[in-house]
């Protein structure tokens, strides 16, 4: 019987009844959970967000903050879906084009398009992320004062938001949606 529905499933998929695209998912579903982290964060704020751009369907930030010694860090994460993995393309290549004066350049997370930046100053490290995988796009900045390893926390939150895209994209793949 699994055979027969996997067959009818491909079948499907080939005559274009069935998408490949992400199953319709908002952005608060890819919004990563105080639990889903190594280190303990506390979530301080939590807002849905709108944004003219096309094809925009929703956005959800949040802002996780943490001591580590003397240090105090704050991540601020975006969110946003879009009706088309283009139209988040596009507002990707937007942000990026935007973005490069602060020399943001290509890192490697294991999923879409990401792209990092990182800016230091006396006692001040800051780490931005953008990523952008089919419909979302999501947006990582992590400030780290009397703390150095901003790097490793936006990277962390980045892998966290992607997994939960990840899944999404199995769930599709599989049939479960």
């Amino acid at each position: 019987m699994k055979c027969i529905t996997i067959a009818v499933f491909a079948a499907l998929l080939l005559s274009g009844c069935v998408s490949q695209e992400l199953p319709r998912k908002t952005s608060a579903d890819f919004i990563p959970e105080i639990t889903d982290f190594t280190q303990p964060w506390a979530l301080t704020e939590s807002s849905s967000v709108s944004l003219q751009a096309d094809g925009f369907v929703d956005g959800t930030k949040i802002r996780l903050a943490r001591k580590e010694g003397i240090g105090r860090i704050i991540a601020r994460i975006t969110v946003y879906t879009f009706d088309s993995a283009g139209n988040s393309t596009k507002f990707h290549d937007l942000s990026m084009n935007s973005q490069m004066s602060n020399n943001y350049t290509r890192i490697e997370l294991g999923m879409g398009g990401c792209y990092a930046d990182q800016r230091t100053g006396p006692d001040l490290e800051i780490t931005g992320v953008l990523c952008r995988s089919s419909y979302v796009f999501y947006d990582v900045e992590v400030v780290g004062v009397k703390y150095g390893e901003t790097e490793t926390d936006a990277k962390e939150i980045s892998a966290v938001i992607g997994s939960k895209i990840a899944s999404a994209q199995s769930s599709a793949s599989s049939g479960l949606f």
